[in-house]
């Protein structure tokens, strides 16, 4: 997850290359979420989620047109 950039980030571009699920332009991902958390991140939907709290709730949604699912 990134707080800037959108599909054609640097970010973006590794994330798809290497298959990695990445939601890009959350805005306050990196400051919300501490080190060392474990988050659960859906590319799909564009959220990033803290483990313990429930999907959709206080989840750092992506700037819109930022998210990036992976592979395609």
């Amino acid at each position: 997850m990134v707080d800037s950039g959108g599909a054609g980030s640097h970010a973006a571009i590794f994330a798809r290359e290497y298959g990695i699920p990445a939601v890009m332009g959350t805005g306050v991902a990196t400051t919300e979420l501490t080190s060392g958390r474990i988050v659960t991140v859906d590319g799909d939907v564009g959220e990033v989620s803290a483990a313990d709290e429930a999907p959709g709730e206080a989840a750092v949604p992506a700037a819109k047109g930022g998210t990036e699912g992976g592979p395609s």
